[in-house]
C-alpha cells in the first residue's frame, strides 16, 4: 500500500522500514506530515523520492530505446 490507504504506523517495524523506502510511501507520508504540521516536505522523504527518480532516470536512459 505504501502508506496511502493504510498509514505506515499500523505495520510491524520490519515491514514498515521496507515500506518507507517505496516512493508511494515517501510521498504519502511526506504529504501527510506537510498537511498536518504545516511544514515543508521532510528531508528524509525527499531523499527517498530523489533517489528513486535518479535511479529511474539512469535505468530508462540505459535500456529505453525508441524502436
Amino acid at each position: 500500500t505504501g502508506g496511502i490507504a493504510v498509514p505506515l504506523d499500523r505495520f510491524p517495524d520490519g515491514v514498515r522500514s521496507l515500506l518507507e523506502l517505496l516512493p508511494a510511501a515517501a510521498l504519502a507520508e511526506g504529504l501527510r506530515e506537510c498537511l498536518s504540521d504545516g511544514t515543508g516536505l521532510p528531508v528524509d522523504r525527499l531523499v527517498v523520492l530523489l533517489v528513486w527518480g535518479a535511479v529511474g532516470a539512469v535505468l530508462a536512459a540505459r535500456w529505453f530505446r525508441w524502436e
